[in-house]
């Protein structure tokens, strides 16, 4: 047998341990097809995701630069790499390789999901819709790009809009536990509380490890004056996460109105007691002393 006839068995040997999602065998295989053919670039973008299948994402980002350097046109390889670097949370490099990709080849949706994913994230709302509908627009089925579109429209506070596109998601995608999330979220900014609730509860029952919803629950709490409830909201996300910025940032803000009451009732409180004991004194108060103790 050949080195090349060698390398043809490895290689689909490893195709079918990824179909099976034996993603450790299968990266075994692709490392040894590399041996036999180290420039060959379906290798390479096949042992991308079989190291980012295994939670492996800087290896699978290294691997994908691998293979740009090989293929600077590789479209596998810019979308192993910007998914490798928008779970980096590095969305000014994602920005940087949904750009190039779609001066590549304009016409894949998920590159343009990617990119609004990224733009969003830097808070440029507007560009992030435009891509969203982009990808759309290029695949109408994509459920992910109505979950992003809806995301953003929630930051802009546009909560009707934000809901029909959560509601589309949710057509295409009734188990999309992340849309569940955002529906409850723009019900919240709706005011619809029963159904914002309901909402989480079903984000919950998909997803129940998704801190995300405990946070959006806490933040319905305490537009409600419901402090308990929101402090022990926060509390379920941070036993998810401790460092979750979010339930930390609502719980501190849950004591600080708490004090905030408590100052205002003491004072009230101490001004009561002397208008009160000012009455004592005096058989009659003045139009100006009552609207002072008022």
């Amino acid at each position: 047998m050949t080195d090349q006839d060698r390398a043809r068995e490895l290689f689909f040997g490893g195709l079918a341990c990824l179909e099976k999602r034996d993603f450790r065998n299968a990266e075994t295989a692709f490392l040894e097809t590399l041996k036999l053919a180290p420039r060959s670039v379906p290798t390479l973008n096949n042992l991308a995701i079989a190291q980012y299948e295994q939670g492996r994402v800087a290896d699978a980002a290294a691997t994908a630069t691998r293979v740009l350097e090989i293929d600077p046109r590789s479209i596998d390889a810019y979308l192993m790499l910007s998914s490798c670097q928008k779970d980096q949370q590095r969305y000014d490099d994602v920005i940087k390789s949904c750009q190039a990709l779609i001066a590549i080849e304009p016409t894949i949706a998920e590159a343009h999901c990617n990119l609004g994913y990224a733009l969003n994230k830097a808070e440029r709302y507007q560009d992030a819709i435009a891509s969203f509908d982009r990808a759309i627009a290029l695949n109408p089925q994509f459920a992910d790009a109505y979950l992003n579109r809806g995301n953003a429209l929630n930051s802009l506070k546009r909560f009707d809009e934000a809901f029909a596109a959560y509601d589309r998601a949710l057509a295409l995608n009734p188990n999309l536990a992340e849309a569940w999330l955002g529906r409850g979220n723009a019900l919240s900014g709706l005011k619809r509380w029963d159904e914002a609730f309901a909402a989480y509860d079903k984000a919950l029952a998909l997803r129940p490890g998704l801190e995300a919803v405990w946070i959006g629950r806490g933040n319905a709490y305490v537009d409600l004056k419901r402090h308990d409830e929101a402090i022990a909201a926060y509390d379920s996300a941070l036993a998810l996460n401790s460092d979750s910025e979010g339930a930390w940032l609502g719980r501190g803000n849950v004591s600080s109105e708490l004090w905030l009451s408590s100052r205002i009732r003491t004072r009230l409180g101490l001004a009561a007691a002397t208008c009160s004991a000012t009455s004592g004194a005096t058989k009659r108060l003045s139009p100006r002393t009552i609207r002072r103790c008022l």
